[in-house]
């Protein structure tokens, strides 16, 4: 039973950021991008314990865990899709900083998952997870591989790269391609390709591969204990950020430190290390035991307190989306990190059973439905403004902005009713699904 959505984890389907992820949440994606979990249509979470053990009544703790859909992942998830599609259309300067946000967001869904999974039966089975993935994420791919074929041969004039790009994006490796490219990211808006977001779903995908399997060894070694994995995640989040530190000298080109999984793998701990500590601290109840009335004057202030600290890390992380740029050299020397960890704090608030104004922001509607298609708003909305050129199109400016946005989301909508789905709710098996997309791409 899963302790994000309350069903059986084979049933609790995922997304991605892909999210670039974005990956990606519940019953869909965990809020997936996927998404970076679920597919798309909840982000549930509800309460978290510690594993192994049994609650009074003698029931798993996994089986009394939240069954609730969180819409305000799904909005969180909205939010950052907007500020990527916002800052690839030259309004803003850091929207570029929403990935890790998805990159947070998906390290603290897939570790609370693997840690229900083994609370609910003492092991995990990474060919159900993978396959889970693969159902997730690859037709959506498929789809936008297809499409960016169509469209480039009809362009006649492509990137010279674009051949190794599909490649590289298909089998999941972008981001190392991208590392050794001579192109910075930064000149994305000079030297245009349209798979030259892809490098976070490498990440991501490469995080769903390995992560697993770490989770599965500390587990099974430390007898189930959450702190046993807990002490591994900081171990590596330090790691990753020691690599960061050292890789990067102010001034030289960025791409080494900003495309490696090594380096930019922090933000995904730092989602996995609040998952634990979660599970460990007892942080959420299960569904009903707890309301405002009942707690305790302390635990009153600890909610204001994480309220407070999450409002102001949303402000926060708006400031920087807005005016942070890429170059900025204290990015590579904590400010990422220090990103990552107030995403977490917005995060923990949004899943607390007891919830707050924060919450309820996100919970809007826009923001919640802009959550569900994330993943394809990610995975589109770059290869559309590629391809809508005032060339091509006649108009400029802010028409052309709108243009560009109306086409993202009516292909990732499409996407989502007509072919993501269904792989997800089984209508359409993955092998026959897969060169379908393609070809109508």
């Amino acid at each position: 039973m899963s302790i994000i959505t309350g069903r059986p984890v084979a049933d609790w389907e995922s997304g991605a950021e892909g999210d670039g992820g974005l990956p990606l949440l519940p019953r869909g994606e965990l809020g997936d991008r996927a998404q970076h979990e679920e597919d798309p249509g909840q982000s549930s979470v509800q309460g978290f314990d510690e594993f192994p053990g049994a609650t009074k009544d003698g029931r798993s703790p996994s089986r009394v865990l939240l069954g609730q859909r969180v819409r305000a992942l799904d909005g969180l998830r909205g939010m950052a899709a907007g500020a990527v599609v916002v800052f690839h259309l030259g309004f803003i300067n850091g929207g570029w900083l929403a990935v890790d946000l998805f990159f947070t967001l998906s390290g603290f869904l897939i570790t609370a998952l693997l840690l229900s999974e083994w609370g609910s039966a003492n092991r995990i089975a990474l060919g159900g997870f993978w396959g889970r993935r693969a159902r997730r994420l690859l037709p959506a791919l498929a789809l936008l591989l297809g499409l960016v074929a169509v469209l480039a041969s009809v362009a006649g004039s492509v990137p010279a790269t674009l051949h190794r790009q599909t490649w590289s994006t298909a089998l999941y490796v972008s981001n190392w391609t991208a590392v050794f490219s001579p192109q910075s990211y930064w000149d994305l808006f000079t030297n245009q390709s349209p798979l030259e977001h892809t490098w976070s779903l490498a990440i991501e995908e490469q995080f769903y591969l390995v992560w697993p399997l770490v989770c599965f060894i500390v587990l099974k070694l430390g007898k189930g204990r959450t702190g046993a994995l807990a002490a591994v995640t900081a171990a590596l989040l330090a790691s990753s950020f020691a690599a960061m530190w050292f890789l990067y000298t102010p001034g030289d080109d960025t791409n080494r430190v900003y495309f490696g999984t090594d380096t930019r793998a922090a933000s995904i701990l730092v989602g996995a290390l609040l998952a634990c500590w979660m599970v460990r601290r007892h942080m959420s109840r299960p569904q009903g035991t707890a309301s405002w009335p009942e707690l305790s004057l302390r635990a009153r202030t600890a909610r204001v307190s994480l309220e407070v600290a999450a409002a102001v890390a949303l402000v926060g992380l708006g400031w920087a989306w807005v005016t942070t740029e890429g170059s900025n050299p204290l990015l590579y020397r904590g400010g990422l990190l220090a990103h990552a960890v107030a995403a977490a704090l917005i995060i923990a608030a949004a899943v607390n059973p007891i919830r707050g104004p924060l919450a309820r922001a996100l919970s809007l509607t826009p923001l919640v439905w802009l959550g569900v298609i994330s993943y394809g708003v990610y995975l589109f909305h770059w290869p559309a403004i590629w391809w809508l050129t005032p060339e091509r199109t006649g108009i400029d400016g802010a028409s052309l902005a709108v243009l560009r946005v109306l086409a993202t989301l009516v292909i990732a909508t499409a996407s989502w009713l007509l072919i993501e789905r269904n792989v997800l709710r089984g209508r359409i098996p993955l092998p026959r699904a897969l060169p379908v997309v393609a070809v109508c791409g």
